[in-house]
């Protein structure tokens, strides 16, 4: 049953599962997905979260995040290995060879990119029927990524912020912080970064950032 919290106009859906969700997408106000640690990992939603259904049964025990393009090709990844759909979650098929993953991201139907491990940025421009790999010049391993379009692609690491402006081909480092961080820009100039008890905002397109909360 659904019950509200804290009367905020937030109300908790039953999942049918006891699984630990830890992220949603959602293609308009009913037909969603949501995809957690435990089986099933995937589950669907086709009338605004009233009823759910499984749609990947295993176990994947290790972050993940999820996107689809439209209502049939879709993705989630994860350090182990990252899974493709094509016709909205009935079946799941395991891309070779690209693992290590930790966020993805697309800014249309074609361009997507992958945060990962290594200092590695994924780029897929064929819609995710292909990957390349493209190396960053840190230590650092990439947690989230957020894409404003093709060209303009931001990439966290537990300490670092970079920026591309030509779709990967160079990077700049941003910022540099002591805690892991989240990225939302509502366009070119105008972004947030989250982390432990921080949220940064920038009004210059992440060449400065001025703290809001610490």
């Amino acid at each position: 049953t659904s019950e509200s919290i804290s009367q905020s106009g937030w109300f908790q859906q039953n999942s049918g599962t006891n699984c630990d969700f830890v992220d949603a997408y959602f293609l308009n106000s009913l037909t969603g997905f949501v995809v957690g640690l435990d089986t099933p990992s995937v589950i669907k939603t086709t009338n605004g979260g009233l009823n759910w259904y499984p749609q990947f049964t295993g176990s994947i025990g290790s972050d993940v995040s999820i996107q689809f393009l439209d209502t049939n090709i879709g993705f989630f990844v994860t350090p182990d290995g990252s899974y493709r759909t094509t016709n909205g979650g009935t079946n799941w098929l395991i891309m070779p060879n690209i693992t290590g993953c930790n966020d993805v991201m697309f800014v249309n139907l074609q361009t997507g990119f992958i945060a990962a491990y290594g200092s590695q940025v994924k780029k897929t421009t064929n819609s995710g029927i292909n990957w390349i790999n493209i190396s960053v010049p840190t230590s650092q391993s990439f947690y989230k990524v957020f894409a404003i379009d093709e060209q303009e692609v931001y990439f966290a690491s537990w300490n670092y912020l970079f920026k591309t402006t030509n779709g990967g081909v160079n990077y700049q480092q941003l910022a540099n912080y002591s805690q892991d961080i989240s990225i939302y820009f509502l366009n070119s100039n105008t972004g947030f970064i989250v982390g432990e008890l921080y949220v940064g905002k920038t009004t210059n397109g992440g060449i400065d950032f001025v703290t809001k909360l610490s």
